[in-house]
Formats: structure tokens, C-alpha cells, sequence
């Protein structure tokens, strides 16, 4: 992933709601569990590590089918 993604990830790492897509089609809302993000953007080390742990959440009351 380039550099541009790291907003992306962090307010991902951040929000109260997230949603997976399995196979394109169905949306599951999903808790994050625990999540590291790694930094290095030096110019010779530009490597961006992005590590995020989800579980299903229940879907009951976030239902959007």
C-alpha cells in the first residue's frame, strides 16, 4: 500500500462502525479487536505494516439488509 492509505487506515483503526464485504455481495458489521500500524516512512525504509484483527459483531441491531 502506498503512503496515501495511511488516513485511510487510521480512521479505519478509529471508527465505531465497520463493515466487511464477503464475496461482494453480503456486508457483515464486524468489532475490531486489537490493530497495529507501523510507520516507517524514510526514505530509504518506506515500508508500511498494517495489521487489523476483527470478529463478527452482532448484527441484530446493525442489520442493513
Amino acid at each position: 500500500m502506498i503512503e496515501a492509505y495511511n488516513e485511510v487506515m487510521e480512521d479505519l483503526l478509529l471508527s465505531e462502525y465497520v463493515w466487511i464485504n464477503y464475496g461482494g455481495l453480503t456486508y457483515k458489521p464486524v468489532v475490531v479487536t486489537s490493530s497495529s500500524l507501523t510507520f516507517k516512512t524514510s526514505v530509504n525504509d518506506r515500508l508500511i505494516q498494517y495489521t487489523i484483527e476483527v470478529e463478527e459483531a452482532n448484527d441484530i441491531i446493525n442489520n442493513i439488509a
